[in-house]
């Protein structure tokens, strides 16, 4: 059995970094990092420095209207993870970062989308704010469709709501932004070294250098990580340098160039548990079966069992009912054993395990086969593979006294795989022979999709400040900001699957190479007892794109699927105008944003070609351009209409006041409205839905107490927004139950509408009202703090209303009781066991409207503290944190009465989350140019891993007497640690 790992190995890149590292040490006894912050140099209105941070709290932020403004002078709510939180923590990505900031929370996918994986593969930047999901991070306000990275990241802003003076997102629950690292005028250099309690380790770099006093200065910073997961596989392995140069020729004029190429393998590690097609098998006394499918003439079958049901066990010569051993005869199909043998036959398998009538992947069936909760057997194939540069470069000119000029400039080449091929499904192999009684996973059609951008982004702004209070302190000061910004992307998905094209007669003749019926099945079997938990790697396959030729079979990469092949152009134009103003000695201060977007399009779509040809059963509607080499389908040569196929604009507006009552109190309040880009995503029909709107009301109370030592910010805010909302576990079932009735030609009323380019999208009407509280702390006696909770309710007043007219018009064919027993060819999950849960899926919907979605918890907290021991004991240099996160039980499941209906006053409840984390660092110097820094963290410090129900079901339509059963669970990380040595020189 051909096991590979094809895992990528560790690539170091300090090469350049070594060198600046010794050229840096050459120089003077080095600063340190406080005293770095001390220096003083007259920073431009469109740049904040680092040196404003607080321990865990920023003092200013770009966020109140794209020039620097104090914290308690912005109006909206705004939450900073700063260089120390994200030190002391340990946070590497912005998925960590979401896990500590305010309202935001990972990419968690919940009850709509119900698979549980916690990190997406086709955008890493999904995140949750306010309820709502945002998909979108600007990199220095610009999008660049870049992620964050710890290594080079000086900050990351979140903005709660909509904000007008941001990027062109409209997304309604808010969005971030996250600053890099920029050189100083001070050498400074820092290595650090990390190892895991999972096998990883990571390396970075940063390095600081003056090359000419106060002029010229270089800043380099590297990574080079091969982390590992708790969760079995997973793992991210990058090497990234990102370099840049920041020069004053005069006192008036700074420039900065950057440049940064950034490698990353990720395999995401699959949080849900497997569909239980196993325990059944070994319930069942493990039968294992010679002989299948056998006529009901046949000599060993004289009871006359149906052909479909006829199955024949070892020590025996007489057929059997499969129906009594809990196994399922599956149709003709090419199936392939270990990337190592192929054929053309019927195949079997276990039945899906059920409780009370409800297929159930109970976790304790897990442990009760010896089989451990954090290993995943689909294995590694769900992966999201980048490779982007990006080139930045900023000007900052004082033109007067009160005018300054700022020009940037960035451009970004990125290619990004994803995949998400395997089943998730373990099973257990009942067929005599060399893998009988083996754990196997099987997939039929890997897919990959392969995503180019191509992005540049032009921005000029102008600041002016005029100040009137010499007058008299009604007309106060000002300050007036406009910008300019024009972005111009370039996207194209190319999609490919595997398709079976050839057999050992010769290749295939067909009139549909999409069909089902030549869908190529992967089984990779696995033993555990030999520490074989989970299926190989495939990611040379996908990236060589490789044909296959096993045993006479060609299986072969191609296109297949119209909704995830496109090449598109945008072009976005943005004015934006801000007036901030301060009156009466600045105790009242009020901002103004207006901005002003429009944005053309040329699209691209896939269309159905020649279904005959593997290579032409998608193409691009306007054909290829010129010059494109024979035989070569990818979309990246996709010709673009002549004339732009989309044009949208719209005006959204920012309103702010802060009121400082007192020195220690200040009341705000601010509306905001967005109008955001059209979406990206497509619904049933396969049309892409339009732009996204919010508008938010927020009121707040800051106290800024003891000195501003102890800073309290209290917000109330509502949202109201159109928004798109996702369905995917309905539209999977809707999706498999056409792809059955379209596979089976004696059926009647079967289409290929929702196969043509249905999506999983829909548009969603919503409210979210709640309270955000943070709490920020920094005494003198050595502790620093943080606590930030929030109180949210995000109630839908109609989504999916679409899906459920389309499955409406549709579930007469779908109930039809001929069809209820029919599959795929190759499948194994009967049309009628689709449309029970699509019943139940459409119910959830329904009952969505004007109610919150579920799983969701309507209580957080989370908390940072840390002592730094002080004075001249042998503790001095050392420090001691935890963090903690809270989260209230939410509701995960209604009553479902005997209609099908869901019953909103019967609510299950799931359970409360607590998650507690350790820290502890100690730094001393080791000699008078060398300060050494050793950092302790753990992760999960009472190993809470047991897994927790996110979905319960109601059994029993009487009101009175029903009981709950849990339906779905979700895994949890247990205890990890890592440890962090570090040089400062």
């Amino acid at each position: 059995m051909r096991k590979i790992d094809t895992k990528p190995n560790w690539r170091p890149t300090f090469g350049v970094a070594a060198c600046l590292a010794m050229v840096g040490a050459s120089g003077g006894l080095a600063q340190s990092m406080e005293e770095m912050d001390d220096e003083v140099f007259e920073l431009s209105p469109f740049e904040v420095s680092a040196g404003e941070e607080q321990g865990y709290r920023a003092t200013s932020s770009l966020l109140g209207g794209r020039t620097s403004t104090g914290m308690k002078d912005i109006a909206n709510s705004v939450d900073v993870i700063t260089k120390d939180l994200m030190e002391d923590l340990a946070i590497t990505d912005v998925q960590d970062m979401a896990a500590i900031a305010n309202n935001v929370e990972p990419a968690e996918v919940g009850f709509a989308n119900g698979n549980g994986e916690e990190r997406e593969a086709w955008n890493f930047n999904y995140l949750t704010i306010r309820g709502f999901k945002v998909g979108t991070a600007t990199r220095n306000f610009m999008n660049l469709e870049t992620s964050v990275e710890a290594y080079n990241a000086q900050s990351v802003d979140f903005s709660k709501g909509p904000n007008a003076v941001l990027f062109g997102l409209g997304d309604p629950g808010g969005s971030y932004n996250y600053s890099t690292k920029v050189p100083f005028f001070t050498d400074e250099n820092k290595v650090s070294y990390k190892i895991g309690s999972e096998g990883g380790q990571r390396a970075t770099a940063d390095i600081n250098k003056v090359l000419i006093e106060d002029k010229l200065a270089l800043r380099v910073n590297a990574l080079s990580q091969d982390w590992e997961y708790f969760h079995k596989p997973g793992y991210t392995v990058s090497d990234a340098l990102h370099a840049s140069l920041r020069w004053k020729p005069t006192e008036k004029t700074t420039l900065t160039l950057s440049h940064e190429y950034n490698n990353v393998d990720r395999a995401y590690p699959r949080k849900v548990f497997s569909a239980d097609q196993y325990s059944t098998f070994l319930d069942a006394g493990s039968p294992e079966v010679v002989d299948f499918y056998i006529a009901e003439d046949d000599p060993r079958n004289p009871n006359g069992i149906s052909q479909g049901n006829a199955i024949l066990l070892a020590g025996s010569d007489t057929a059997v009912d499969r129906r009594d051993y809990d196994l399922r005869i599956i149709g003709t199909a090419y199936i392939v054993s270990d990337r190592e043998s192929a054929t053309r036959s019927r195949w079997l398998l276990a039945e899906r395990a059920t409780e009370n009538g409800l297929s159930v992947d109970n976790p304790q069936n897990l442990i009760d086969a010896g089989y451990p909760l954090n290993y995943q057997p689909a294995g590694t194939n769900t992966l999201s593979d980048t490779r982007f540069n990006v080139t930045e470069f900023n000007l900052q000119q004082k033109l007067t006294e009160d005018l300054y000029l700022d020009f940037s400039y960035g451009k970004a080449e990125q290619q990004k795989l994803s995949t998400h091929s395997v089943n998730t499904a373990l099973r257990i192999e009942p067929e005599a022979g060399e893998h009988f009684g083996e754990y196997y996973t099987a997939t039929s059609r890997p897919m990959q999709l392969r995503r180019y951008w191509d992005i540049e982004d032009y921005r000029l702004s102008l600041s002016y400040d005029f100040d009137f209070g010499e007058r008299s302190d009604i007309f106060g000061t000002h300050r007036l900001a406009a910008m300019v910004e024009e972005n111009e992307k370039n996207e194209v998905w190319d999609q490919w699957r595997m398709v079976t094209t050839g057999t050992p007669d010769g290749p295939i003749t067909t009139s549909n190479f999409a069909a089902s019926s030549l869908r190529p099945l992967f089984k990779e079997y696995f033993d555990p007892s030999a520490g074989e938990y989970y299926s190989s790697d495939w990611r040379d396959s996908y990236w060589d794109k490789e044909t296959m030729n096993i045993d006479g079979y060609t299986f072969e990469w191609t296109k297949t699927d119209g909704w995830a092949n496109k090449n598109q152009t945008y072009k976005l134009d943005t004015k934006l105008y801000v007036l901030q103003s301060r009156f009466w000695n600045d105790r009242i201060v009020t901002s103004i944003g207006y901005r002003d977007e429009s944005r053309e399009e040329w699209l691209a779509q896939a269309v159905t070609g020649d279904r005959s040809n593997p290579y032409t059963i998608v193409v691009p509607e306007f054909g290829y351009v010129e010059g494109t080499p024979a035989g070569d389908i990818s979309f990246r040569n996709a010709a673009l209409p002549e004339q732009s196929t989309g044009f949208n604009s719209g005006i959204s507006r920012n309103h702010g006041v802060v009121f400082h009552a007192t020195d220690w109190i200040s009341f705000s309040y601010s509306k905001a409205n967005s109008i955001g880009l059209p979406s990206e995503s497509e619904d049933i029909y396969g049309e892409l839905l339009g732009a996204t709107d919010g508008v938010t009301d927020e009121y707040g109370v800051r106290f800024n107490l003891w000195e501003d030592r102890l800073n309290i910010s209290l917000n109330a805010y509502e949202t109201v927004a159109q928004q798109t909302r996702q369905f995917s576990a309905f539209i999977q079932d809707l999706k498999a139950i056409e792809t059955i009735l379209y596979s089976n030609p004696d059926v009647t009323g079967s289409t290929e509408d929702l196969l043509e380019g249905g999506g999983s999208h829909s548009r969603s009407d919503e409210v979210a009202e709640g309270v955000e509280l943070i709490v920020n702390g920094r005494f003198g006696n050595g502790w620093t703090f943080r606590l930030s909770g929030r109180q949210n309710e995000t109630i839908i007043n109609e989504a999916g209303t679409d899906m459920l007219d389309y499955f409406a018009g549709r579930r007469s064919v779908y109930a039809n009781p001929d069809y209820a027993n029919l599959t795929t060819e190759s499948g194994s999950t009967t049309l009628g066991s689709y449309l029970n849960t699509a019943d139940y899926e459409a119910a959830k919907i329904v009952a969505l409207q004007g109610n919150q979605n579920f799983p969701s918890s309507e209580y957080r907290m989370n908390g940072v503290v840390k002592y730094s021991f002080q004075g001249d004991s042998a503790l001095k240099g050392a420090s001691v944190g935890s963090s903690f996160s809270w989260a209230s039980a939410p509701i995960i499941g209604y009553f479902e009465d005997a209609d099908g209906n869901f019953d909103v006053s019967r609510a299950a409840k799931g359970e409360e989350r607590t998650t507690v984390d350790f820290f502890a660092t100690y730094g001393r110097p080791i000699n008078d140019k060398v300060d050494w820094r050793v950092q302790f963290n753990v992760k999960n410090v009472f190993d809470d891993d047991d897994p927790y129900v996110i979905e319960k079901r109601s059994i029993g339509t009487d009101p009175s007497t029903f009981e709950w059963q849990d339906y779905k669970w979700r895994p949890t990380d247990g205890l990890t640690w890592s440890l962090t040595n570090s040089f400062i020189f």
